[in-house]
């Protein structure tokens, strides 16, 4: 019916003017921010207040709000030459980057807004913005109640969001209730999950039901803990018992065994004999319950289970990826609708059009990783997509003489038959030009360039370059060093040892990616109770076979786009052929060579530690046509 209500779909008749979404309890809190406590099957009473109750909930909206806040927001500007620039003074800007309004910091509006998006489904904010719009704040609106309505009146059939507040006066009786009507413009809307674009459903209300069995099993605990020296049963007598006798034996026996006197030992007179009755907590599981309602509640919020305290899961081995899917799978999709909410409430078409956007600085939540932020930051100099200086700058550091050079790794890939240049490189992560950064990087001659005075078609020097000096008197010895003619360039693949520098890397690792999945499969074989080990070593190689091939061939690629070798080019699938027949025939051989599983195992530890580099320095000068490495 609210949805009917809002959008119009109303059977019998034209919807009437302001026809709002008010309802039971379920949709008031489902679809909208009327704080009302829903009941629940164990008897708990839920809302967005009493749910913080759970230190699950609370956790996790906490940790969400935390790491959030950690992060820079800034205003981009996608320029028309590649790249972006940093937006500073607009309103927007400072609002979201230094301080939303003169009452709050910016930490504590990032980590509200984020708390009461994930507790009621949405969060509103007011834009005061002055008449020029130079300056500006965000004012949250914090009140648990705002009713969106559409006036069917209006044009264009606007939304109408109709937010009540109290205010609280001295020696009011009650406080005074106000009403204030906005528009979307005068809005900063921020939706979670929602069922029709405008209003956000509250993730408390649906897990309404999870919430209040983990709230219970922490009431039932409290309880049982308070009265765990009070054996649960009966006493049992052959007499009967008045009921002024009974009531005074109960309290007495409560009396001598609780409180103070627990852990005591009971005595009964007489006949009197003690019962135990109701079930145990070990017998009820009731740990392992409430382990998994930890997890059952924070599957609710998309956080894995061992941030929340709950590590009955988590291992060495997995703990560092459920943190990784933590940061895609949760705040990544965060980031994104936050992005999408500033972008289309706080930027004016003309400013969308101009490129303006908001973004989120992901990389600070990897900032305590020291070692990934080290290779990261290396990988970005050395690949041309950043400067030293630019490096140091976003780490906070002073820039250095010289660091506005870049540099480009020759084996990150040819294009077509050149490579790219640095700034190519940097257009395509999202980096402004930089002055140099057109030239086409590769292998440079040792020798200083001067400017070109040799023919480079001349037949005597395939190289190109200078003219080849004829024979005579004052002719350079045969096995002399020949000097480099001024202008000439070194063809890229002329150097080997060079060449060999840049593509062992590239080798190696390809290697090491087949390693992997191949002594993995051979451990997964050693886990099985029988097996022949013969048969299955075959099976292995066979397969091992195809994916050498696959994983050698951007790097088999790379050596003939550097060498510029045709024949490497046209024999690629029989070279890719020989080279995974020839690593499939050592497998064999060398897994032939060790009858017991220990044997074996060695052996693949010492395939994961060296073979990779071996067997890319063998295949390097086996493709050069090289005796020694």
């Amino acid at each position: 019916m609210f949805v009917d209500a809002l959008f119009g779909h109303k059977r019998g008749g034209l919807p009437a003017p302001f026809t709002g979404l008010s309802g039971n309890a379920l949709s008031n809190l489902l679809f909208g921010m009327q704080d009302v406590p829903l009941p629940t099957k164990t008897g708990e009473v839920i809302n967005a207040e009493s749910a913080l109750g759970s230190s699950v909930v609370f956790r996790c909206i906490n940790l969400i709000a935390e790491k959030y806040a950690q992060v820079p927001i800034m205003l981009k500007q996608t320029m028309p030459t590649g790249g972006t620039k940093t937006i500073t003074d607009h309103w927007a800007a400072r609002a979201l980057g230094i301080s939303p309004n003169p009452e709050m910091d910016l930490v504590t509006f990032k980590k509200l807004i984020i708390a009461w998006r994930y507790m009621r489904g949405q969060m509103f904010c007011e834009k005061d913005v002055s008449n020029d719009e130079s300056t500006g704040y965000l004012w949250p609106l914090t009140s648990p109640t705002m009713l969106i309505l559409r006036d069917w009146g209006s044009p264009g059939n606007k939304v109408v969001y109709k937010y009540s507040y109290n205010v609280y006066q001295e020696h009011a009786p009650a406080p005074k209730v106000y009403t204030r009507n906005f528009d979307a413009s005068q809005l900063l809307a921020m939706l979670d999950f929602t069922l029709n674009g405008i209003v956000g459903v509250s993730r408390i209300a649906i897990a309404r039901e999870s919430i209040a069995l983990g709230l219970s099993y922490e009431a039932f605990a409290s309880r049982f803990v308070a009265n765990d020296a009070v054996p649960r049963g009966f006493i049992v007598t052959k007499s009967n018992l008045k009921k002024e006798t009974k009531q005074a034996m109960r309290e007495e026996w409560e009396r001598a065994l609780s409180g103070e006197n627990r852990y005591k030992v009971g005595i009964l007179d007489g006949e009197l004999d003690f019962k135990a009755a109701g079930m145990a907590s070990k017998d009820a599981e009731f740990l392992d319950s409430r382990t998994f309602q930890i997890q059952e509640v924070a599957r609710w919020f998309g956080v894995p289970s061992h941030l929340v305290g709950d590590l009955s899961r988590s291992t060495n081995n997995n703990i560092e990826q459920q943190s990784l899917e933590f940061l895609t799978n949760c705040m990544d999709p965060l980031f994104r609708a936050q992005e999408s909410s500033f972008n289309r409430c706080l930027l004016t078409d003309d400013e969308l059009d101009a490129g303006y956007h908001f973004e989120h600085d992901r990389n600070a939540l990897l900032a305590a990783d020291l070692v990934a932020t080290a290779d990261s930051s290396q990988k970005d100099i050395l690949s041309g997509v950043k400067t030293l200086n630019e490096v140091r700058d976003a780490r906070g550091l002073n820039p250095v003489k010289n660091g506005d050079l870049t540099f480009f790794n020759l084996a990150y890939g040819p294009v077509g038959n050149g490579y790219m240049t640095t700034n190519e490189i940097r257009k395509k992560a999202g980096l402004p030009p930089v002055e140099g950064g057109d030239v086409i990087m590769g292998l440079k001659s040792q020798q200083p360039e001067t400017p070109d005075s040799a023919d480079p078609q001349d037949k005597n020097n395939p190289m190109g370059g200078a003219a080849t000096p004829p024979a005579g008197p004052n002719a350079p010895e045969k096995n002399a060093p020949q000097q480099q003619a001024p202008g000439a360039k070194q063809k890229p693949g002329s150097n080997k040892s060079a060449v060999k520098r840049a593509l062992l890397p590239i080798f190696t690792d390809a290697f090491q990616r087949v390693i992997n999945k191949e002594a993995l499969k051979l451990e997964n074989l050693l886990k099985r109770n029988s097996y022949d080990i013969s048969q299955a070593v075959a099976e292995i190689a066979n397969e091992m076979d195809g994916y050498v091939r696959s994983a050698l061939r951007p790097a088999v690629i790379s050596f003939a786009e550097l060498l510029d070798d045709s024949q490497i080019r046209a024999e690629l699938d029989e070279i890719l052929a020989r080279i995974g027949r020839e690593y499939a025939l050592t497998s064999i051989a060398e897994l032939g060579a060790r009858d017991t599983d220990g044997g074996i195992r060695l052996l693949l530890t010492d395939w994961r530690g060296n073979r990779a580099k071996r067997t890319a320095e063998e295949e390097l000068n086996t493709l050069m046509g090289d005796d020694q490495p």
